[in-house]
């Protein structure tokens, strides 16, 4: 049982600091005029994620089309930046790219 233990705190350590590492809109903000390639990169894997389920992004729209409708949204929305990201990006584009 001690054996188990002892394998088992390593991963509790990992999942237990993984809450401080969640991305709110004031982050992503942030990452906008600082790490760009990094805002991008988030932006991008939300919207693989929700991509013709959530909203329906039109064929040859760029990454920085998204970029920018997500920062907007952002910015309209500053009384919401301490939620989650995924959560605001999610909504900018369920907004401008609806399904249907």
């Amino acid at each position: 049982m001690k054996t188990i233990k002892y394998l088992l705190f390593p991963i509790f350590i990992i999942v237990g600091d993984a809450k401080a590492y969640l991305v709110n809109g004031e982050m992503l903000i942030e990452d906008f005029s600082r790490r760009k390639a990094l805002a991008t990169g988030y932006i991008e894997g939300v919207s693989d994620t929700g991509n013709n389920k959530v909203f329906c992004i039109p064929e040859g729209t760029t990454s920085g089309m998204l970029r920018k409708v997500a920062k907007q949204h952002l910015e309209r929305h500053t009384d919401q930046l301490t939620l989650p990201a995924a959560s605001l990006v999610m909504e900018a584009f369920t907004t401008e790219y609806p399904c249907g």
